[in-house]
């Protein structure tokens, strides 16, 4: 393992949280985290995407794409190829699991639009659930999978 190269993976997947982080502070202060606290939205769209990506690929496969990718090392061509194909089909599906996330709040949503206090509650679990799918996607999974060879 290349220490560097490690150094390197960690600082730029910690630089896009801490630029998001810096422009909500700038923007809302401290309490503008609040809405993105939301464990319902994490888990509705991690236990999807994680999900779609086991049906297709062995548990195995997926950790060792990961850690090959996070760690820099050496894959043979072949290995490499299906590595990147892996992450890029879990970057896929946390992109199609927040979707699904996404709908799923807005049917939940107009469903219960009788009880007009808990429309906002509903709209921010519609948000996060669509931010998480963007931001497992565009800012680990697809990062990751461009990192193979």
């Amino acid at each position: 393992m290349n220490p560097r190269s490690l150094t390197r993976t960690i600082l730029c997947l910690s630089l896009l949280p801490l630029v998001l982080a810096l422009a909500v502070i700038y923007a809302e202060g401290w309490y503008g985290f609040r809405p993105l606290l939301n464990p319902e939205a994490l888990v509705l769209v991690l236990g999807p995407a994680f999900m779609m990506t086991w049906m297709s690929h062995p548990l195995g496969s997926i950790l060792r794409a990961l850690w090959s990718s996070l760690s820099g090392l050496p894959l043979m061509e072949e290995e490499a190829l299906r590595a990147r194909r892996m992450l890029f089909h879990a970057a896929d599906s946390s992109m199609a699991a927040g979707a699904i996330a996404t709908v799923l709040g807005i049917m939940l949503m107009l469903n219960g639009i009788e009880d007009i206090s808990a429309v906002p509650r509903r709209l921010a679990l519609i948000l996060a659930s669509l931010f998480f799918g963007l931001l497992l996607s565009e800012g680990v999974f697809s990062p990751l999978a461009r990192r193979l060879p």
